[in-house]
């Protein structure tokens, strides 16, 4: 390569999609780029116009794009444009002026499409619509990297399918013969079917032990008189990490494979504890067995501690965000249950039922980081609140010690007010939808993610079906929800300079929280609200909303990405600055996650247009 060859390939390389070409494609490409110098106000392309036969990198200076005078985009520095007339065969949907003296790259189609063809990174960057110009609607904000994941953290995500010839009988089956056809085969287990081939029942060497061998039951017996059941199914094709999990929550080594992942359908298969831990040595599920195991403070400090390395490494390599959310909750929910159980056997046991309820990120499970304990606890009845606010305090104290800080609002079990029997919380959320004012707004979106992390089930189901019955005839108050949901516009783009803050310790730093992930929780809760779905968690709302408005799919489906690329993001910021992830330096962001937000921005300003429409939050003052 010539010296401007070499300097066209020194500056693409630091851009997206050209930061995850090899050396010899990135060669390729800067042979055949041409530079091209135009001042301002040239045009170079305009609306309606038959493509050209390249397309841009800004290499110093500014372009406008806009269709009628609306400006759709300003693409400065490594920003890449004109690409979606020329993929799509179709005329450019906005025109392209020079805001100032300009440097440009031009890119031949003819070059680049070899590139698109043996490097489908490159091809999925620009089929997702992360090029400037007119963003393609509703599209999908990818995680790309160049980097693969260390094995050693990929391995977990390994993906098992459980199809394996199973050991099974029918009901009626004594005994002596299912323990004879196991230790014919060599195996641990036996599944027991229905008449239509379902899983009804399980039996395991356990099983034998417990209630064999100790004369509880006679080997002449059925085997229905000692399987277990139901039968915990799942489906094949997930991660080696969702079915630990899955394990370690159930409470099982055993995990059945159906055609359908329920009781419903056929066995095709059997996942066992055993053949998982010997794909994997180390796993987040040995924090959780540990957890179990463990009865000193410092050693669960300890094993949270190990945990949040996992989750940077996760996070750093850009493994699912959605798989870290999920492992980063069931460590944090051990975590807290064995912290309570501790408590409660230092305290003696609870004068009566109870359930400590997580709040905030941990409460939507998205919690990854050590950020602020948030949470609330309800008990059955009767006047008992001082034993709880003594086991909240002891609770608070460990998870502080561990690195969990408390909520400067007070948000928090230990609270009077966020402490309370079920009928004082009935009447607490009956109160403020009836009276909406804005602080009882404030206080919905804080405790309408409330979620049992430990206790009493009935308390908080109960709890939640009284808060949907209550709000069904209360469209003021959705009304309002709705309208602070909307209240904090996201930017339509970057352009040159982020919505920053201009005073305060975070002065110039973004609000990553505020602009980006509250509008996202917003939207979803109102939503889920009024359409009666009790999860928690954003993504899982945005998927179960998709059943209620169908003609919403796409928009949900671009809302659920995006609040996973935003959760992945603030972690990834935490963890870099040893903090809550909350303010990014603007300039600590990469060109990719630059245009990760535009997109993100768009999504944000079409879920609020729809709650504006949907409640007219317009009309209320």
């Amino acid at each position: 390569m010539n010296q401007i060859q070499q300097r066209v390939s020194s500056f693409i390389k630091g851009f997206p999609p050209f930061d995850l070409l090899p050396s010899e494609a990135l060669s390729a490409v800067a042979k055949s780029a041409d530079v091209y110098y135009c001042q301002n106000g040239d045009v170079l392309f305009r609306e309606g116009q038959s493509p050209l036969p390249y397309f841009f990198v800004t290499r110093k200076g500014s372009v406008r794009i806009a269709s009628n005078d609306l400006l759709i985009d300003m693409c400065d520095e490594g920003d890449v444009f004109g690409v979606r007339a020329l993929l799509a065969n179709d005329t450019y949907l906005a025109d392209a002026i020079a805001e100032e003296n300009t440097i440009l790259y031009k890119i031949p189609l003819n070059t680049f499409k070899k590139i698109l063809a043996e490097y489908p990174a490159v091809a999925n960057y620009f089929a997702s619509g992360f090029a400037s110009g007119k963003s393609l609607p509703q599209t999908p904000f990818r995680m790309l990297s160049a980097a693969p994941a260390p094995t050693n953290f990929m391995s977990g995500m390994q993906v098992i399918e459980g199809r394996r010839e199973v050991l099974a009988c029918v009901a009626d089956t004594t005994i002596k013969s299912a323990a004879t056809m196991m230790s014919e085969r060599g195996v641990g287990s036996i599944v027991v079917l229905n008449a239509q081939g379902f899983p009804i029942g399980i039996i395991t060497d356990k099983d034998f032990r417990k209630k064999i061998a100790t004369g509880i039951n006679d080997i002449h017996q059925s085997v229905s008189a000692i399987m277990s059941s139901p039968v915990i199914c799942v489906a094949g094709g997930g991660t080696q990490t969702d079915y630990l999990i899955d394990m370690l929550t159930k409470r099982v080594h055993h995990l059945c494979v159906t055609e359908n992942g329920t009781q419903e359908s056929k066995v095709v298969g059997m996942i066992t504890e055993h053949d998982l831990l010997l794909l994997q040595g180390t796993n987040p599920a040995v924090i959780l067995r540990e957890m179990d195991r463990e009865n000193d403070y410092s050693r669960l400090k300890e094993l949270r501690r190990n945990a949040s390395s996992l989750f940077r490494q996760h996070i750093n390599q850009n493994l699912p965000v959605s798989a870290t959310c999920r492992i980063a909750t069931a460590i944090n929910d051990r975590l807290i249950g064995r912290v309570v159980e501790k408590v409660v056997k230092e305290l003696g046991s609870p004068p009566c039922p109870f359930a400590w309820l997580a709040l905030g990120s941990l409460g939507r499970e998205e919690q990854i980081l050590l950020t602020d304990q948030d949470h609330a606890l309800v008990f059955s009845q009767g006047d008992h609140q001082t034993y709880f606010l003594q086991l909240a305090t002891m609770v608070s104290d460990q998870l502080e010690s561990m690195g969990f800080p408390r909520d400067p609002a007070d948000v928090s079990a230990e609270n009077p007010k966020w402490c309370m029997s079920l009928e004082q919380w009935k009447s607490q959320f009956s109160k403020w939808m009836t009276t909406p004012e804005p602080s009882a707004i404030l206080h919905c979106n804080i405790f309408f993610d409330f979620r049992k992390v430990y206790g009493d089930s009935f308390l908080t189901d109960s709890l939640r079906e009284h808060i949907f019955h209550t709000q069904s005839d209360k469209a003021l108050f959705t009304a309002l929800l709705a309208k602070e949901a909307v209240e904090t516009p996201a930017p339509l783009s970057f352009f040159r300079n982020l919505v920053v803050e201009r005073t305060g310790e975070n002065k110039d730093q973004f609000d990553l929280k505020l602009r980006v992930l509250l509008p996202l929780v917003d939207c979803a809760r109102v939503l889920a609200i009024t359409q009666g779905v009790a999860a928690t968690q954003t993504i899982k709302r945005y998927e179960m909303l998709k059943q209620h408005f169908p003609e919403r799919k796409s928009l949900f489906d671009s809302a659920m990405e995006a609040t996973a690329y935003a959760i992945g993001l603030k972690a990834k910021s935490g963890f870099t600055n040893s903090d809550n992830g909350r303010f990014i330096a603007p300039e600590a962001l990469s060109k990719l996650d630059r245009q990760m937000l535009r997109n993100i921005f768009e999504t944000i300003s079409e879920m609020q247009q729809m709650l504006k429409l949907s409640f007219q939050t317009d009309t209320l003052r």
